[in-house]
């Protein structure tokens, strides 16, 4: 391990149940003293999900990984994926997700990134906090970023009304004639 504060572990898709995740995990502690404090799971679709009952299996595993982040005090990063509704809209919601709905139920915090073509070009994004269990929800922020550095946030704001009106205007007025953002 060249970072004891990192690790990142790589499953087939398809393969990882939940006894097998916490058997990693037990492993991790045992071997190598490491107790980690957070799990990003990308994604809980790609677990080991029983076909025949897709998204009853869904649900389950879902209560499960809580069930592991709860008895190991840690947090538990999951992401997701949108249904055919959801190409095209401006913020992402529960309404738009993916197979289970169960999992928004079963979630404390579910957040959503948005993200339209000129404010990919900006280096912009939106997050939106659709769920907070203790906390407040509905609110939209603004997020400048530089991925070609691999700074997902670089500042933050709250966004304001007249947002969208700012990028209608910089969307009309500066556009160059090869399509390009002058």
């Amino acid at each position: 391990m060249r970072n004891p504060n990192l690790v990142i572990k790589c499953f087939p898709s398809g393969s990882l149940t939940i006894e097998k995740l916490e058997a990693y995990l037990d492993n991790l502690e045992a071997y190598k003293g490491f107790i980690p404090d957070i799990i990003l799971l990308d994604y809980l679709d790609l677990m080991a999900i029983n076909s025949d009952n897709k998204r009853n299996d869904l649900g389950r595993v879902g209560v499960e990984l809580r069930g592991i982040a709860g008895n190991r005090n840690l947090a538990m990063v999951n992401v997701s994926q949108t249904n055919r509704v959801a190409e095209g809209a401006k913020v992402l919601t529960r309404r738009f997700l993916g197979e289970d709905f169960s999992k928004v139920q079963t979630t404390d915090v579910f957040i959503t990134t948005n993200k339209t073509a000129i404010e990919k070009e900006l280096g912009l994004m939106r997050i939106y906090v659709d769920k907070g269990r203790n906390d407040k929800d509905g609110d939209l922020i603004v997020c400048s970023q530089n991925l070609s550095i691999g700074r997902f946030i670089i500042n933050s704001s709250k966004m304001e009304n007249k947002y969208y009106d700012i990028l209608e205007d910089i969307k009309n007025n500066n556009i160059n004639k090869k399509g390009s953002l002058v």
